[in-house]
This record gives structure tokens, C-alpha cells and sequence, in this order.
């Protein structure tokens, strides 16, 4: 993936696009895919001060923290 260069410099939809596809990679059954594609949206999320879309975020890590990543949403 070559998701971690934005030359766009569009961070926010950067978040969302990462945020998305962790629900591809959740389907598959690719837990490690979702928790890094998760952190990555995570950590742009905290640079921008995005509260609301930050705080869905960790909720989705939280789930994947319990051990409830391969069948909830994140």
C-alpha cells in the first residue's frame, strides 16, 4: 500500500479513506491490516484535532483491543 505519502496533502480524507478500508480488510478477517490501517487514520486524526472522528476511531481500536475486531465494526 502506498497510503503513507499524501501528496495530495489532504489528511482529513486521507483518515477517512484509511478508516474505510479497514472494513475491506475487517471482512477478510485481516485483523493486523484493520488495527494498522485504524492507528495510521487514528494518528491523522489527532494531528488535525479532529475530536468527533478521532473519539470513532479509538472506539474501533478499542474493540480491536478486547479482542471484538473481526466481528463489529471498528
Amino acid at each position: 500500500m502506498d497510503w503513507q505519502d499524501p501528496e495530495a496533502g489532504d489528511e482529513l480524507t486521507l483518515s477517512y479513506v484509511l478508516r474505510h478500508l479497514c472494513f475491506g480488510e475487517q471482512a477478510a478477517g485481516r485483523v493486523e491490516a484493520v488495527r494498522e490501517l485504524l492507528t495510521e487514520s487514528t494518528r491523522l486524526r489527532r494531528e488535525l484535532s479532529s475530536t468527533p472522528w478521532l473519539a470513532a476511531n479509538l472506539i474501533g481500536l478499542a474493540y480491536l483491543a478486547a479482542g471484538r475486531g473481526s466481528g463489529s465494526r471498528p
